[in-house]
């Protein structure tokens, strides 16, 4: 094909491209977006598997349900490790500069065998590391309670960590994603290329 004959094509998916973005960002925005066919996305029916989501599901009786706007995710200390999480990893840089050919499996292995035959005195060096992280973390959370921030170990203040992605309320309808100028080429000539 030449370029002369793609360039109708092109000019669909540029299309509509554009139509995404705009229907993703009303999403975003607002929660919810018209789409090409003007009708209000809260409105349109969604398939969702059975279960918990199945209840939220709008249907196409339902009363649009109010925006709850996206809020920025709070970020939550780091959990304590356990103690053998604590030995693994000591152990796997040891093992690793030792032979650093070693796969992480063989490492893994060689923590595990290594933890299950050491004695609980040896034990107790990581169970005390267990004992101050389990302490580092219930100071972030008290932290987080009285200030709403807290500075974590490497010294860095919460809010400027990356908290978790926002998630979409189950049954949130979704805008189309946009479709490839080679899409609209083959749903044009299907008949030809059937042929052939």
């Amino acid at each position: 094909m030449t370029d002369a004959q793609k360039k109708p094509y092109n000019k669909l998916h540029e299309a509509d491209v554009k139509r995404f973005e705009k229907e993703k960002r009303d999403l975003d925005t607002q929660g919810f977006f018209i789409n090409k066919e003007g009708q209000d996305s809260r409105t349109l029916r969604v398939k969702v598997k059975k279960g918990k989501a199945a209840a939220a599901a709008p249907t196409g009786d339902d009363e649009p349900a109010a925006f709850v706007p996206p809020t920025k995710a709070v970020v939550q200390p780091k959990r304590p490790m356990s103690a053998y999480l604590l030995f693994h990893i000591s152990n796997m840089k040891e093992l690793r500069e030792n032979d650093p050919d070693m796969k992480i499996t063989e490492c893994c292995k060689n923590s595990a065998a290594a933890w299950g035959v050491m004695s609980e005195a040896k034990k107790v060096k990581w169970n005390t590391l267990r004992g101050k992280d389990i302490l580092r973390q219930q100071k972030e959370l008290k932290q987080l309670e009285t200030k709403g921030y807290f500075i974590n170990s490497e010294g860095v203040k919460s809010t400027d960590c990356v908290g978790k992605k926002h998630r979409y309320p189950p049954g949130t309808k979704f805008p189309p994603r946009a479709r490839s100028d080679y899409h609209y080429y083959v749903t044009e000539n299907i008949s030809k290329i059937c042929e052939k």
